[in-house]
C-alpha cells in the first residue's frame, strides 16, 4: 500500500523526556513523521476540540500518557469522548504504569486501540504503525 501523505502522530505526555524519546523512536520507523508533542494535557485536548472537524490537522495515531498532572489521561479520554472528531484517531495509551486496574480502566472506552508500557520502543511503534495502516 502506498501512502500519499506520511503518519501523523500527536503525543500528549507531560514527561520531556519520554517526549524526546518517543518523538526519537517515531522519526526513526517513520521519516517523514514530523510529530506534534503536548507536554499539557489541557492543551492536547483543546488542540482537538478546536480541531475536531478538520482532518487534516486531525493525527493518525494519538499517544496519550496515563499519569499527568492537573488533567490526567482518562481525563483526555473522557474529553475525546464527548466531542465528533471527523477522523479515526487511533488511540494508544503509552505509560508507565503497571496497574491491572488502569488498563482494564483503558479497555473500557471505545476510542482507545491499545495500552502500551513506556518507554516507547521501535519494535512498538512499528506494531503500532503496522495495525494502523492495515485498515
Amino acid at each position: 500500500m502506498n501512502r500519499v501523505k506520511p503518519l501523523s502522530v500527536i503525543t500528549i505526555d507531560d514527561d520531556p523526556v519520554s517526549q524526546f524519546i518517543a518523538r526519537k523512536i517515531i522519526m526513526s520507523c517513520e521519516p517523514d513523521c514530523d510529530p506534534r508533542s503536548f507536554v499539557d494535557p489541557k492543551q492536547g485536548l483543546e488542540y482537538f476540540i478546536q480541531h475536531q472537524n478538520n482532518e487534516e490537522l486531525l493525527p493518525d495515531i494519538l499517544l496519550l500518557d496515563l499519569s499527568m498532572p492537573d488533567l490526567d489521561g482518562f481525563q483526555v479520554l473522557d474529553g475525546l469522548t464527548q466531542i465528533n472528531l471527523q477522523k479515526k484517531v487511533h488511540i494508544f495509551m503509552l505509560t508507565s504504569s503497571i496497574s491491572a486496574e488502569d488498563m482494564q480502566r483503558a479497555k473500557g472506552y471505545d476510542i482507545v486501540d491499545g495500552f502500551q508500557l513506556k518507554p516507547l520502543s521501535r519494535d512498538t511503534f512499528n506494531k503500532i504503525k503496522e495495525g494502523v495502516l492495515a485498515e
